[in-house]
């Protein structure tokens, strides 16, 4: 059955192809949401830049007919611009003048008029909470989103070997397929590794046996840069020789000279991590930092934000490294591992 999505601002002005993601369905503008595209378009940054990519759009699916109407989309659905349904009564305490109600009306008007379900996308949750107390599905936007930050891609695992392989791992390495995991079940059975995954290397005869390695070409091998100390500096932990491994190395080269270093990426969109990594010249590294959970800007999370984006996508590269450091491996000080139980 077709459903009707009503889509909020801020969806447009992170993600502006966000028209095009509701497959077959009728995706709608309430008015408010295009005087706010009008009021963002000369805003400096991303934000301006996204409000009028979404104009310009708009503009080339009015050119092919009438939006009021509706207009068909690549996706096979129909996008409409809806006028606001004045007559639509809500709570009194709920202004008439706010965009937000405005949108609210319209998605009240829909429910009333219109058989299909209605549902309101927005990244504001206090928009989605008066949604719900109005009786009107409310959504985020799920596009974008990976999964939940327990359960991403952290770039390591731990993994068991025979005591055989274990012994000639340094020198000929370990075939994935030679390799298991313990199911809950209480089975063993081979993961599936992405390329550039470390592992730390457990011997099936004595778990205190282990040895660090990364997977390349369906091998585990041992780590290239152990033993280096660049800057007089030495990992201290599994996660910090990871860490090294994946920073002093460059495929084709044994000599980095030049790093571009994003700190705080998790305050990054999807957009503006695609655009970083995308303009990556010849020899170029690019160092993404940054902690999910602690996200400052407005309308991002754990899931939607470009740190967590690009882990997602960039997973199996042969070009990407990544590993997720524990909190005991920042090896910080006493008084910051105890705030970080604490606070």
């Amino acid at each position: 059955m077709i459903k009707i999505y009503v889509v909020d601002t801020n969806i447009l002005l992170q993600a502006p192809y966000a028209i095009e993601s509701f497959e077959d369905n009728l995706v709608v503008l309430p008015m408010a949401v295009l005087e706010e595209l009008d009021h963002f378009k000369k805003a400096e940054g991303e934000t301006g830049a996204n409000a009028r990519r979404v104009i310009r759009y708009l503009e080339q699916l009015r050119q092919k007919g009438d939006l009021l109407k509706g207009v068909p989309l690549d996706s096979g659905g129909t996008l409409c611009a809806e006028k606001n349904f004045v007559d639509v009564k809500l709570p009194e305490d709920l202004s008439d003048g706010a965009a937000d109600n405005r949108i609210l009306r319209v998605c009240a008007g829909l429910s009333q008029s219109r058989d299909e379900q209605v549902i309101l996308v927005t990244k504001d949750l206090l928009l989605r909470i008066k949604a719900q107390m109005l009786g009107i599905c409310a959504e985020d936007f799920t596009t974008d989103q990976v999964l939940e930050h327990e359960n991403q891609y952290s770039g390591r695992c731990e993994l068991y070997v025979p005591e055989e392989l274990f012994k000639e791992f340094k020198k000929k390495g370990v075939p994935v397929d030679q390799t298991y995991v313990l199911g809950e079940d209480g089975e063993n059975y081979v993961p599936k590794l992405e390329e550039n995954q470390f592992v730390v290397l457990k011997s099936d005869q004595s778990a205190k046996k282990t040895q660090l390695g990364r997977v390349t070409d369906g091998m585990i091998r041992k780590l290239e840069f152990r033993k280096s100390a660049p800057y007089g500096i030495s990992p201290r932990n599994a996660g910090q020789y990871f860490l090294q491994e994946a920073l002093n190395y460059i495929r084709g080269r044994s000599i980095v000279k030049t790093y571009l270093i994003i700190d705080e990426a998790q305050n990054t969109t999807p957009d503006q991590i695609k655009g970083i990594i995308t303009r990556a010249g010849k020899d170029t590294k690019i160092i993404l930092l940054g902690d999910p959970n602690q996200i400052d800007r407005p309308f991002l999370d754990e899931r939607t934000n470009g740190l967590s984006y690009a882990s997602e996508h960039m997973k199996g590269s042969p070009l990407c490294w990544q590993i997720t450091m524990t909190a005991q491996e920042c090896e910080r000080s006493a008084l910051a591992m105890e705030a970080v139980r604490r606070l």
